[in-house]
C-alpha cells in the first residue's frame, strides 16, 4: 500500500516495513492505522517519530551526559567561577542528569520495540549473543542509573560513617562517559561526518573541564601548603618544676553553690512601712506532708502529683509583698479549685456593658501582656465592630507564654485559673460574647488545669481550651488568632486589629484579646471597685503587678507587688543583687544599669523615663561572674531562630545581628562588627510584620549601652575573661541544627549561597560557626546546603 510518499509492505509475523519518502522505517504493526485517511496520517506521524527517535535519542543521551560531566567538573572551580555561578552550574548539572536519564529511557524503549535488542540485553551487559559495542552501551546505561541514584541520595551519605563511599560511587561517571562515547561510535549504522565532529567536540569539552578541575585542585593544594608551612613539630622544652607546681596549686577561692530564700524576709514596701515578703511553693507529696491535709491540684486523683503526658506538673513558686490580690489563698492551697476560690474571694458582681467599660476607665487597666494597650479602648473597638457587623464578639485569653524568663501567666492558669475565668466570663456576659477561647502552651500545666476549671463552673457561653506550640512568637496576638482559626501559628503577614474582626479576628468576628493577668486584674477590680483597687499602687497606675524574678540557682519566682514599688526592694526581698545589670521586661524588654535599677519604679511610666519597659514583667539580675556579652549573644541567637522568617528584618536583620554578637563575644573582633550589629538592628526596628524585631533590637541595643566597658574589652582583646554561665534562662534546645565538619570542609562557600539566611562566611571563606540552630523556615535552605556541599561537610541533626 502506498499513500503520499508512504509505502507499507507487510512482512511475516507482526512486523512490517514502512518507507517514508524512500527511507526504511520498521515499526510495530500496532501503529498501522492505514484503513482511513486519518489512520494513514497517524501512521505517517508515528513512522517519522520512530525514525527520529531511532536516530537521535542516543545522540541526545550522549550530549546530555557530556553536559553533565562538564558541569560537574567545572562546578568545583574556584579560579574563575563565583560561588553563585557554581551553584548555577550544579543546577545545570542536575537538570542535565535528569534529561540524560530521560533520553536514555527513550533510546532503550525504541531499540526494544524495534527488536534490535532484548529487554535482558538492555539491562544486563555482556549477556546473550550481542555485539560488544551494544554491551558497552548497556554498561554505560547501568552506570548512569547508579550515578543518578547516588546524586539523589547524596545528603544521606553526609551523615553516614563512610562519606567517602559517595565520591567513589559518583566517580563512576568518569568511566560512564567514555564507554558511552565508544558505544555511540561503534554500535549501529555508520556515523555521519557531523556526528563525528560533534563527538570530537564533546571530547574536547570534557578534556577542557578536566584541565580546569586539575588546575583548581592544584591551586587549592598550593594554598594549603602555604598555610601549613609555618606549622612544624618541635620538641617540648625542659620541665619547669616551679611552673608545674603553680598550675597544680588549688584555687584560693573555692567554688560553692548557695541558694538564697526570701521566706520570712522583711523589706519596706512602697509606702515605706515594713512588710513581710511571703512565698509559698506547694508541689507534690512533700507539699502535702507540710500542709498535713490533701488539697489536690486538679480534680484528677487522690494525690497532688499530677501529670501532663506522664510528666509531673511544675507549679511556679509564688510570693507577694504587701496585700495579696491575685495570689490570695495560695498560702493555704496549692491550687484554688472552685470551692477554694469561692471561699477566698468575695462574690463577683455582674456588670452590664456600660458598667464594665466605666470600671475599666476608672481603674485605668492597661494590658499586662507587653504592649500595655488600655483595656477599655480595646473593648470599645471590639464593641463598635460588633455593632457595625451584627456579629457577637469573641473573648480570647492569651496564656501562651513563650517568654523563657516569665512564668506569671503559667502561674495564674495553673494555680488560680478561676480568677482568670472570672474576668473572661464577666466580659462575655456584659458584651454578649459568642465564645471564650483560652490559649495555653502545649505541654504546660495549664493544659490540664484550665479544662478542669471549665468543667467545674457554669459558663455564660461556649468555652474551649486551645494548645499552641511552645515558641516565642506563639503568644503574639496575630499568631494566636491564626492558631485559633486553624492556620499556622505565625504572625500574620499583614497587620490587622483583632478588635475589628475580618482577617484579624476569630472566624472574622470582632475579638477582644488580652493576656491572662489582664483578665485576672479585671476580676479583682470588679470585686473591689475603683476606690479600693486604687488603695495600692500609684495615682496613675493603681493596683498590683505580677513579676517573674529569675533566680540563677533556682526556679523563677512569681511575685505580686504594688505598682510603682522600687525595683531594688523587690530584688532585696528575693535575695538578689543588681549585679552587672538588670533586665526588666523580658527578652523584648530593656537593660538597666545597676545604679539606675535600684531606684527604678516598677510602673510603665516610671520605667519609660529611664529608657526601660515593664513588658512581660520578667526581671533578671545578671551576676557579676558571667560574661554579659556571651549571655546576650546566646539569647540573640535564640530570638533569631524563634522568628517566623516572614519579613526582611527576621530573615536577614536578626541573624546578622546575632552573628555579629557571637563574634564580639568571642573576643578580638573588628570594630566594624559592632557597627554591623547596630546597623542591622537599627534597620530591623519598625520594619517587621510583628513586634519581634523591635523587641529584639531593644534588648540587644540597651545591652550594648549598659555593658559598654565589656564591649570595649572584647574589642581590644580576647574578652572579659569570664565564662558564660547561662544566667539568662533559655529553653532546652530542640529542633534542627546545622553542623560543619572541619575535617571535610574545603571552603567552597556554596552553603552561604544556598542558605544565605543561615550560613555566614568568615574572612577566609569558611563558615563562621561550626553549629547553627535551624528554624523551621530555614530547613529548606539547610537541606539544600547539605545536599549540594561538594565536600559533604554539612550535617542536619534534629534534637529533642
Amino acid at each position: 500500500m502506498s499513500m503520499r510518499g508512504i509505502s507499507i509492505r507487510p512482512r511475516r509475523g507482526l512486523r512490517c516495513v514502512v518507507r517514508v519518502h524512500g527511507r526504511r522505517c520498521p515499526i510495530s504493526s500496532v501503529a498501522l492505522l492505514a484503513q482511513s485517511s486519518t489512520g494513514a496520517a497517524t501512521a505517517a506521524l508515528a513512522g517519522r517519530t520512530m525514525a527520529f527517535l531511532d536516530y537521535f535519542a542516543g545522540v541526545f543521551t550522549l550530549l546530555s551526559l557530556t553536559a553533565v560531566v562538564v558541569c560537574g567538573l567545572v562546578a568545583t572551580d574556584r579560579l574563575v567561577l563565583s560561588p553563585r555561578l557554581r551553584v548555577a552550574m550544579q543546577s545545570v548539572h542536575r537538570a542535565g542528569a535528569v534529561g540524560a536519564l530521560g533520553f536514555l529511557g527513550i533510546h532503550i524503549a525504541v531499540k526494544v520495540i524495534e527488536r534490535h535488542t532484548a529487554v535482558q540485553n538492555a539491562v544486563v551487559p555482556f549477556t546473550g549473543r550481542v555485539a560488544l559495542a551494544v554491551s558497552l552501551g548497556t554498561l554505560a546505561a547501568d552506570l548512569l542509573v547508579l550515578i543518578m541514584a547516588t546524586g539523589v541520595f547524596r545528603g544521606r551519605f553526609a551523615g553516614c560513617r563512610r562519606p567517602w563511599l559517595w565520591r567513589v560511587l559518583h566517580s563512576t561517571a568518569y568511566a560512564c562517559w567514555p564507554i558511552a562515547l565508544v558505544h555511540g561510535l561503534a554500535a549501529g549504522r555508520q556515523a555521519h561526518v557531523w556526528v563525528l565532529w560533534g563527538y570530537g567536540l564533546c571530547a574536547a569539552l570534557v578534556a577542557l573541564a578536566l584541565l580546569v578541575r586539575g588546575l583548581s585542585y592544584l591551586g587549592h593544594r598550593r594554598s594549603l601548603g602555604r598555610r601549613r608551612r609555618g606549622v612544624k613539630a618541635y620538641r617540648p622544652a625542659s620541665a619547669r618544676p616551679a611552673a608545674l607546681a603553680a598550675l597544680s596549686t588549688p584555687s584560693a577561692r573555692p567554688v560553692t553553690s548557695t541558694r538564697r530564700h526570701c521566706l520570712g524576709g522583711r523589706v519596706r514596701g512602697a509606702g515605706g512601712a515594713p512588710s513581710a515578703v511571703r512565698t509559698e511553693r506547694r508541689s507534690g507529696r512533700a507539699a502535702q506532708a507540710r500542709r498535713g491535709a490533701a488539697a489536690p491540684a486538679v480534680p484528677a486523683g487522690p494525690t497532688e502529683e499530677h501529670r501532663v503526658n506522664d510528666a509531673p506538673l511544675e507549679l511556679p513558686e509564688v510570693g507577694w509583698m504587701g496585700s495579696a490580690r491575685l495570689t490570695a489563698g495560695l498560702d493555704r492551697h496549692q491550687r484554688l479549685d472552685l470551692a477554694a476560690h469561692t471561699r477566698t474571694h468575695q462574690p463577683l458582681r455582674q456588670l452590664d456593658r456600660e458598667g464594665l467599660l466605666a470600671l475599666a476607665d476608672a481603674v485605668a487597666l492597661p494590658g499586662r501582656g507587653g504592649a500595655g494597650f488600655p483595656f477599655a479602648r480595646k473593648a470599645r473597638a471590639a464593641l463598635v465592630a460588633a455593632d457595625r457587623t451584627g456579629a457577637p464578639p469573641v473573648i480570647v485569653v492569651n496564656g501562651a507564654e513563650g517568654e523563657p524568663a516569665s512564668a506569671k501567666d503559667k502561674m495564674l492558669l495553673t494555680r488560680v485559673p478561676h480568677l482568670v475565668l472570672d474576668g473572661a466570663c464577666l466580659a462575655a456576659v456584659a458584651f454578649g460574647a459568642e465564645e471564650i477561647v483560652i490559649a495555653v502552651t502545649a505541654g504546660s500545666p495549664g493544659e490540664v488545669s484550665v479544662p478542669a476549671a471549665l468543667a467545674e463552673r457554669e459558663l455564660p457561653c461556649q468555652a474551649r481550651t486551645l494548645c499552641l506550640p511552645e515558641r516565642f512568637v506563639s503568644g503574639e496576638s496575630g499568631a494566636l488568632i491564626r492558631g485559633v482559626n486553624g492556620l499556622p501559628v505565625v504572625p500574620a503577614p499583614l497587620k490587622s486589629r483583632a478588635a475589628d474582626g475580618g482577617t484579624g479576628g476569630v472566624r472574622r468576628r470582632p475579638t477582644l484579646l488580652s493576656n491572662a493577668e489582664t483578665w485576672a486584674q479585671l476580676a479583682v477590680a470588679a470585686r473591689l471597685g475603683p476606690d479600693a483597687h486604687a488603695a495600692v499602687g500609684t495615682a496613675a497606675e493603681g493596683g498590683t503587678v505580677l513579676l517573674t524574678v529569675h533566680q540563677p540557682s533556682g526556679d523563677p519566682l512569681v511575685v505580686e507587688v504594688p505598682a510603682g514599688i522600687r525595683l531594688g526592694l523587690v530584688l532585696d526581698a528575693c535575695g538578689l543583687r543588681p549585679g552587672a545589670g538588670v533586665l526588666v521586661g523580658g527578652y523584648h524588654g530593656a537593660w538597666l544599669p545597676s545604679a539606675d535599677a535600684v531606684d527604678a519604679p516598677l510602673s510603665r511610666a516610671g520605667l519609660a523615663d529611664r529608657g526601660g519597659t515593664l513588658g512581660a514583667g520578667a526581671i533578671v539580675a545578671l551576676p557579676d561572674d558571667t560574661c554579659p556579652l556571651g549571655e546576650v549573644a546566646q539569647v540573640a541567637a535564640w530570638l533569631a531562630a524563634e522568628s517566623a522568617g516572614q519579613c526582611g528584618p527576621c530573615k536577614r536583620g536578626l541573624p546578622a545581628a546575632a552573628e555579629a554578637l557571637a563574634l564580639l563575644a568571642a573576643g578580638a573582633a573588628e570594630p566594624s562588627v559592632l557597627e554591623n550589629a547596630r546597623s542591622a538592628l537599627g534597620a530591623a526596628q519598625g520594619g517587621g510584620a510583628c513586634s519581634h524585631p523591635d523587641g529584639t533590637a531593644r534588648f540587644v541595643l540597651t545591652a550594648l549601652d549598659v555593658f559598654a566597658e565589656d564591649v570595649d574589652a572584647h574589642l581590644a582583646g580576647p574578652g572579659c575573661g569570664r565564662p558564660v554561665r547561662g544566667a539568662l534562662p533559655l529553653p532546652r534546645a530542640n529542633g534542627a541544627r546545622l553542623e560543619v565538619d572541619w575535617s571535610r570542609c574545603a571552603g567552597h562557600g556554596l552553603c552561604a549561597v544556598l542558605a544565605p539566611d543561615l550560613v555566614r562566611l568568615g574572612p577566609h571563606g569558611y563558615p563562621a560557626s561550626t553549629a547553627l540552630p535551624v528554624a523551621s523556615w530555614q530547613e529548606h535552605g539547610a537541606r539544600r546546603a547539605v545536599s549540594q556541599c561538594p565536600a559533604l561537610a554539612l550535617r542536619l541533626r534534629h534534637r529533642g
